[in-house]
């Protein structure tokens, strides 16, 4: 180990390869409600809704879109500048559908 630089095992962090493993369980119900209204604004944005297409995100739903994200429930993608497209995983599929929404993952 280098002096002075921690590796994430020994800091207790969960690693980049690690992160999509993060169990949706560990949601929080505000997080859930967030993901769940995102879900259900993909229906009318032919399955993958652009981040500028919703409501602006507060501080605390960035953090939660975060999280969303590490816990492997959707991935963005950059189509230009001004222009990010939300796509579902199998896995944000399958927590929609448990919720009652239909969405279609186009990863």
């Amino acid at each position: 180990m280098t002096a002075g630089k921690n590796t994430h095992s020994e800091i207790g962090a969960t690693t980049f390869e690690d992160r999509s493993s993060v169990e949706a369980s560990t949601l929080e119900p505000k997080t859930l409600d967030f993901f769940l209204y995102i879900a259900g604004e993909a229906v009318h944005w032919d399955w993958t809704p652009p981040i500028e297409g919703l409501y602006q995100f507060t501080n605390e739903q960035k953090g939660r879109f975060t999280h969303l994200k590490r816990c492997g429930l959707l991935v963005v993608e950059e189509i230009d500048d001004d222009n990010h497209q939300i796509f579902f995983t199998n896995k944000g599929v399958t927590l929609a559908k448990e919720h009652g929404i239909e969405i279609i993952a186009r990863r």
